[in-house]
């Protein structure tokens, strides 16, 4: 054999040689390049299941929050609307003629003052609330009463300056006092 035919199959044979050392590397880089894409196409999975699991809370949460945004902005438009109900009766006593206001406040008075109270009245009561109609009021009441100098800073009403304590009987004092036990019933009215 001659030397040149030797290099040739040596030649042809380090070729074979390459080229299954080259497929082998390159089945072996598909398999890996295959492995890794798997390995990712998972992770990606996993991942967006993550973020689509958390959009979903997130809307949850905020579908949540609009219930209870929309639940208080309901709950304040029914406070304002029972709030305005006593702003109208408190607006209805200050309406009240001379007459029908004196008849008011007597009685409110007849039920609470004791004898040497002091009246105190708001200033928009001055010509309401007359010292003649004061003496009248202490002489059926039996009782001595009389017109502090001061004015209190209420819309209506009176306070009762006794010797040992006061009362409160201003219209904000009624009608807050009246709210309390009578604000349930008003809402079941209004809103069933």
């Amino acid at each position: 054999m001659s030397k040149e035919v030797l290099l040739e199959q040596i030649n042809i044979k380090a070729k074979e040689q390459a080229e299954s050392i080259k497929r082998s590397a390159n089945d072996a880089a598909s398999a890996q390049r295959a492995k890794v894409e798997a390995e990712l196409k998972a992770e990606y999975e996993k991942r967006l299941a993550s973020v689509n699991e958390e959009a979903e809370l997130a809307i949850a949460g905020q579908k949540t929050l609009m219930r209870i945004d929309g639940k208080k902005s309901e709950l304040n438009a029914k406070r304002e609307l029972i709030d305005e109900v006593y702003k109208n009766v408190t607006e209805r006593i200050k309406a009240l003629s001379d007459n029908d206001y004196r008849k008011f406040i007597a009685a409110i008075i007849a039920k609470y003052a004791e004898d040497g109270d002091k009246v105190i009245i708001c200033q928009n009561d001055v010509k309401r609330l007359n010292s003649n109609w004061l003496s009248d009021l202490a002489f059926d009441l039996q009782l001595s009463l009389s017109f502090a100098s001061e004015y209190h800073g209420d819309v209506g009403g009176v306070i009762l300056r006794g010797n040992k304590y006061d009362k409160n009987l201003t219209v904000s004092a009624i009608i807050g006092e009246a709210r309390i036990g009578t604000e349930s019933a008003v809402a079941k009215r209004l809103f069933g």
